[in-house]
């Protein structure tokens, strides 16, 4: 049976790991140096450096985080792979359609397109930065 991942939810009761979800790096550096011995859950990010243009340059800061401090165990980037859904144009030519491509109101417009990766699943230049980092280290 996997672990219990409650997001937002305070204390062991709620959730096997701590999961905050876009925490300054200072935040989760004074976490680890707390080492709270009545709290031995590993902090694992459920949201960070969304990705859409150009922001996640921060990812280079985080890693020094997890690799240096107790009890971080990395996260999960936002976004890692687009929402776009593969269309064609009455002439043919294939595109990935977003919000609004359908006719939709409202929509997200662009806001579900800004992975790591495309929805075709081919490397964005945001892919750079995030590649230099193994999803495993034992």
């Amino acid at each position: 049976m996997g672990g219990l991942k409650a997001g937002g939810a305070p204390g062991a009761v709620a959730s096997d790991i701590v999961c905050p979800m876009y925490p300054p790096i200072e935040n989760i550096v004074a976490w680890a140096k707390a080492d709270d011995p009545a709290d031995r859950r590993p902090m694992i990010l459920c949201e960070y450096s969304h990705a859409m243009g150009n922001s996640n340059g921060s990812l280079s800061d985080y890693w020094e985080a997890f690799e240096n401090h107790r009890g971080l165990q990395g996260g999960f980037i936002w976004e890692w792979v687009d929402h776009g859904i593969a269309q064609v144009t009455p002439d043919g030519q294939p595109f990935m359609a977003y919000g609004g491509d359908f006719g939709d109101a409202p929509n997200d417009l662009n806001f579900c397109c800004d992975g790591i990766v495309g929805a075709d699943r081919r490397h964005t230049r945001r892919c750079g930065s995030s590649r230099h980092w193994p999803s495993l280290w034992v």
